[in-house]
């Protein structure tokens, strides 16, 4: 009564993760017109029955699908939300740095000053370099 063909396609460009779900689904959930017509031969009932059944399946598949749909918006809204909340707390960070730097070469400690926006400034640009590298690695 059914034939199935599913295909995933997962690329990654530009650091973004793409996934395209292709599904065909011959998948009539009542048997073809001359099983039917035999069916209906052995018992009327069953015909009912056979048509209660497939409104059941259709109404749990859809369920399904919703419910993994959901999910995956979830998970996307999570992976956003902690995304910025990183991107916050860098700029915090460095933002920190620069101001104590700052505050340090005009209390007289000009060394220790350069030294702490120096190494603020590398290490921000060094965080960054990584997350792009390690953006075309991920997943998600």
């Amino acid at each position: 009564m059914s034939k199935q063909g599913r295909q995933t396609k997962i690329s990654v460009s530009d650091g973004l993760l793409q996934a395209e779900e292709s599904a065909v689904q011959d998948n009539s959930l009542l048997p073809v017109a001359d099983e039917l017509e035999r069916f209906v031969a052995i018992d009327r009932d069953l015909l009912e029955w056979l048509k209660e059944r497939a409104e059941k399946e259709q109404d749990s598949r859809i369920a399904f699908n919703n419910k993994r749909l959901d999910e995956f918006c979830r998970k996307g809204k999570r992976v956003f939300v902690a995304n910025i909340l990183a991107m916050f707390l860098a700029y915090s960070i460095i933002v920190g740095g620069g101001i104590a730097s700052v505050v340090l070469a005009i209390n007289g400690l000009s060394l220790e000053g350069s030294i702490l926006g120096g190494v603020t400034l590398v290490a921000a640009a060094g965080v960054f370099l990584r997350k792009n590298k390690n953006r075309e690695d991920n997943v998600f």
